[in-house]
This record gives C-alpha cells, sequence and structure tokens, in this order.
C-alpha cells in the first residue's frame, strides 16, 4: 500500500476569501505533481489569483525527486489561501494520484490542475456556475489555449486541434454552443475523447463514486465517459487556461499534421488497437458500479465487439477488405470508431508489424 504524508498545510479559517459562490460549492484546486518545478511556481500563481478564490489548494506529488514539494510548499506559504501539500516515496502514477487528490477534498467541487499549466483569472468563476446551478451537472470544462514552453501561443483553441465536427458538437453540447447537454454525449465518448482534465471541475462525490480510472484508462477520459452515461457534462467553449505544450508532458495534444495523419494510417497499429479493446472490456466491467442503462450495455458490448474484430484482422492488406466491409454494413465504423471514414481507411492499410510473435 502506498502511504502519502502531509509535508506543509494551512488549516481553513472560519470566513471565505470570496463570496461570489456560496459555501455550499467551494472549489478545491487538486494540482498534482511530478518534478515539476520548472513551471509550477506559474501555475500556483495563476491559481491564488482567481477572481473567485478558491477554498484550498491541495499538491499531491508522486515521488518527485527534484524541488517540486519544498516549492509547492514555499508557494503556498506565502499565500493567504488554505492549502495541503502531501508527498509519497513510490509513485501512484497519474490517475490514482488524482483520484487521491480529489478524495482529500474537503469540497463539494474539485477543480483539476496539472502543474505546467496557467488558469486563466476567470476559470473559477465561470466553471462553477455550471455545476453550483445544475443539479444534473457531474463535471464541467472548456476550451484551452495551446502554449509553448515559454507561454507563446502555438494554437488558440484546444478544441479545434481535436478537429470536432458540427455533427460532433451537436450530438455532445446540443443545438447551441453550449453548455449541453446534446442528446448523446455517451455515444460521442464512447468513439473518443474530448475532454481535457486540466480544463475540468467535477463533483467530488461522483469522482469519488467514479472510482480510479481502470488500466488503460487515464483519469478525465474516465470521468468524462462516467459522467456521459448520465448526461452529465457541461462544456464551456472559450479557453479558460493555457495548456503547455513543452516536450516533456505526460499527456498532450496539439493539431495533427498531414504527416501524423499519415503515420496513423498506414503505420503500425497493433498495439493501439489492442488498447481500445482493453478500454472497452474495462468500461464494461465498470458499467454496473457506474449506473449504466440497459441500452448503454448493450452499447459498449457492441463497441468492444468491433473493436475485437477490428483486432483480429489479419496480416495481409487485401484480405481485410471483406472485414471492413462488414464492419461498415454494421454501422460499426460510424457509431463505434473515432474517426469514422479515416478508421476504414486505417483498418485496410494499418502494417502489423507490431504484433506480437
Amino acid at each position: 500500500m502506498v502511504v502519502s504524508s502531509i509535508v506543509a498545510q494551512r488549516e481553513p479559517g472560519v470566513a471565505r476569501a470570496s463570496s461570489a459562490i456560496p459555501p455550499s460549492s467551494g472549489v478545491t484546486a487538486v494540482v498534482c505533481t511530478f518534478r515539476g518545478e520548472a513551471f509550477l511556481a506559474q501555475q500556483l500563481a495563476s491559481i491564488l489569483r482567481q477572481s473567485v478564490s478558491v477554498d484550498e489548494v491541495i499538491v499531491s506529488d508522486d515521488a518527485s525527486t527534484d524541488g517540486t514539494v519544498e516549492l509547492a510548499a514555499r508557494t503556498l506559504e506565502a499565500s493567504e489561501v488554505p492549502f495541503r501539500v502531501f508527498t509519497r516515496s513510490t509513485a501512484l502514477r497519474v490517475a490514482a494520484n488524482f483520484a487521491f487528490g480529489a478524495d482529500q477534498a474537503r469540497t463539494p467541487l474539485v477543480a483539476f490542475a496539472d502543474q505546467d499549466d496557467v488558469w486563466h483569472r476567470d476559470k473559477v468563476a465561470r466553471l462553477a456556475p455550471l455545476l453550483a446551478d445544475d443539479e444534473g451537472a457531474l463535471l464541467a470544462h472548456s476550451d484551452a489555449r495551446i502554449v509553448d514552453r515559454a507561454g507563446d501561443e502555438i494554437e488558440p483553441s484546444l478544441f479545434a486541434s481535436l478537429e470536432i465536427g458540427d455533427g460532433e458538437w451537436a450530438a455532445y453540447v446540443g443545438d447551441g454552443a453550449g453548455p449541453g447537454p446534446g442528446p448523446d454525449q455517451f455515444g460521442v465518448l464512447l468513439r473518443r475523447n474530448l475532454v481535457t482534465g486540466a480544463t475540468t471541475m467535477v463533483r467530488r462525490d461522483f469522482v469519488v463514486a467514479a472510482g480510479v480510472a481502470p488500466d488503460p484508462w487515464i483519469h478525465d477520459e474516465w470521468l468524462a465517459i462516467a459522467a456521459a452515461l448520465r448526461s452529465g457534462i457541461r462544456t464551456l467553449r472559450a479557453p479558460l487556461i493555457d495548456y503547455r505544450q513543452h516536450g516533456d508532458n505526460q499527456i498532450g495534444q496539439v493539431t495533427p499534421t498531414l504527416r501524423d495523419k499519415v503515420d496513423r494510417v498506414v503505420g503500425p497499429g497493433y498495439e493501439q488497437q489492442r488498447l481500445r479493446v482493453q478500454r472497452a472490456d474495462a468500461l464494461r466491467a465498470r458499467l454496473g458500479s457506474l449506473g449504466a442503462t440497459p441500452e448503454q450495455r448493450v452499447e459498449v458490448e457492441r463497441k468492444l465487439s468491433h473493436e475485437r474484430r477490428r483486432l483480429r484482422m489479419p496480416d495481409a492488406r487485401l484480405a481485410r477488405v471483406g472485414a471492413v466491409a462488414q464492419g461498415l454494413r454494421r454501422g460499426d465504423y460510424r457509431r463505434y470508431s473515432s474517426r469514422g471514414t479515416l478508421d476504414v481507411i486505417r483498418d485496410a492499410l494499418h502494417s502489423r508489424s507490431d504484433r506480437p510473435d
């Protein structure tokens, strides 16, 4: 069992620093760190200067060997915000670390933060009401501005980099600009994830109930699919953070180049497809605890069957044509594959050079 210990803290006082959000909807910022001293001070400063103050900052460090823990404690001790800094000698890894941080929160709402990003000053003020004013909302997220190591803009919109089509948006958030829910949130996220954890705010009770993301899921995509089962996602299509891409990110996102897309289509594909099968199987195993409907269970079974058929496709490209055609006739690629027609081409052309002997 991994033991986490508090290395620095300030207990909360009686009064909130801001009354713009009622105490019943208070917010804890959970910052998960791992050797993050290069950018952590900027991230913490952006959290501390929110127009509506957070109630507490929790830093959960995952066995860093640099000065991350000391930097976090020093920065937070210089503020007036309640905080706790946790560390451990053995890493929990990303998904379990965020789950731990959320579990430690003392407020109804939790805002996740990566160690290397920067929050815009109105992030809490704009996301918290999406949850506080809507009993059906479980997770709220926003767009982001993608920046480089120096903080200079690479792309103005994370959502644009995901190349979300009009029909996909309509199914996800409805006919308007948001916040949703649209008529088929679950179907959209069953195909692919659109939620980036660094942009999210969630209900703490929901995170605890959803549990730690099973391998190979990541925490943000797991919470997103769990919330989508109950049409519980609300989306703000405005950038509320600077999402930093610096080359050492554990997870990142930029618009794929033409070369990236070609490589995805014709490059080795067995290992990625194996992970798609594992993800669908892990989701199926947890549907009972997540409160899925019978119809949603059927959809996941069909998704799993589709991904298994894709995994079992023969090595010879010409021999795959029949299997791909059958998937098209069943509508599986349209309903369950992240890129539809592109996935059809991918299955026809992908190399299986990474298939184990």
